[in-house]
């Protein structure tokens, strides 16, 4: 085993993984050519998603990999910086997407999970999901749009609730909802699922929402539980004149346009 310590940094060479490691230690394995890290349980291969210094910023590359559900460490578009995160695994509720988890609320309707919101994350497809029942639905977009306060008209045009608009940062606003409802005002909720109303009101964001499934009254059912938020996003690309580059942390392409 050799060791270089500089004023900058540590680097450590060694044929077997160390005893008695601490979370966050790192090296790099002569025999399978690696650079491994201790997650507090095991070592592990240093890949993209494994540090924050070693974010996964584009799906596609990183989804390839068929990878498994737990927490990475991500930079989607808009994030100024890294972020840990929990991912869904591929193919969530047979959708053929994975998602990332962003927010969340507990059965009191307050929410757990709300430290993403209104950063300016983007994304295209939304998963709203009663947890550990059969209750989600999906709107997805064209385009990237943003995890900050909402309340466009502009309707998804993909997803299990294609034509349907997508409000965030509202009681009564922050869900999915069909064209006739605006934040906390309709007649119908058909199709709806997030922030409904409870036949009184619609209560506060973020702590005091009324989540639900709409019908064909103004007033949500199947109330209670715990809900999220999931989501996904679109790769970003950049043309510098007729050159398109399309890259991640390990491989750069270069394709001449036109």
């Amino acid at each position: 085993m050799s060791t270089t310590i500089t004023s900058t940094s540590i680097n450590v060479n060694n044929a077997t993984d160390p005893s008695s490691p601490s979370t966050g230690d790192s090296y790099y394995n002569t025999t399978t050519n690696d650079w491994k890290f201790y997650n507090g349980t095991s070592w592990i291969p240093l890949e993209e998603g494994a540090v924050q210094q070693y974010p996964i910023e584009h799906l596609g590359n990183w989804e390839n990999k068929s990878p498994s559900q737990g927490w990475y460490w991500i930079k989607p578009p808009g994030a100024s910086e890294a972020f840990f995160c929990e991912y869904s695994g591929g193919d969530y509720k047979s959708t053929g997407y994975g998602f990332w988890r962003w927010w969340r609320c507990n059965d009191d309707y307050h929410s757990i999970l709300n430290h993403h919101y209104n950063k300016g994350y983007q994304w295209n497809v939304l998963m709203v999901e009663k947890e550990n029942t059969g209750t989600w639905q999906t709107a997805g977009f064209n385009t990237n749009q943003t995890f900050n306060q909402r309340n466009s008209t502009a309707v998804s045009t993909s997803g299990t609730r294609t034509g349907y608009r997508v409000y965030f940062g509202y009681a009564g606003g922050h869900g999915i909802y069909n064209t006739g409802q605006s934040v906390c005002n309709w007649g119908s909720s058909s199709g709806g699922l997030g922030s409904g109303f409870n036949g009184s009101n619609c209560g506060s964001f973020p702590d005091n929402l009324y989540m639900g499934t709409g019908g064909g009254s103004n007033t949500y059912g199947s109330r209670g539980g715990v809900w999220s938020f999931w989501f996904r996003w679109l790769d970003t690309w950049v043309i510098f004149g007729k050159i398109l580059i399309l890259h991640d942390h390990i491989s750069m392409m270069i394709i001449l346009i036109g």
